[in-house]
């Protein structure tokens, strides 16, 4: 009778034991399949990031940029800071009597000067 006693304890720990060991076995499945899919995550969110930050499609001024124009055909001037769709500041005007939009070299300096002086004829207008 002991050993029966015996063999029902031992059976019922075993029982237990593999109960438990299946139940760490799916916490070990449910943890590996979070990190993998946060892994994953951060994969996708790094190449969206890469893809955005080098994207030139975003940039207005894709044909090309001018060294001057002349500031009386000057209509509107736009001014685009750089930004993480865009890696350089762009400068765009607008030109009189429907003559179209140019893109204009934001490092020239005559380019310079006609922001200056747009600048400053906009502030005595205000």
């Amino acid at each position: 009778l002991s050993s029966i006693h015996n063999f029902h304890n031992l059976t019922e720990l075993s029982i237990q034991t593999l109960e438990e060991t299946e139940e760490a076995v799916s916490m070990i499945n449910t943890m590996t399949s979070t990190v993998l899919i946060s892994f994953l995550a951060c994969l996708i969110l790094v190449n969206v990031e890469g893809q955005v930050g080098h994207s030139k499609a975003r940039c207005l001024c894709l044909n090309g940029m001018v060294n001057r124009v002349k500031p009386l055909l000057i209509e509107k001037l736009e001014v685009y800071a750089s930004s993480h769709s865009c890696q350089h500041m762009e400068i765009i005007v607008t030109l009189k009597n429907g003559k179209g939009k140019k893109c204009l070299n934001p490092e020239a300096p005559i380019v310079k000067k006609i922001i200056e002086k747009w600048m400053k004829n906009q502030r005595s207008v205000q």
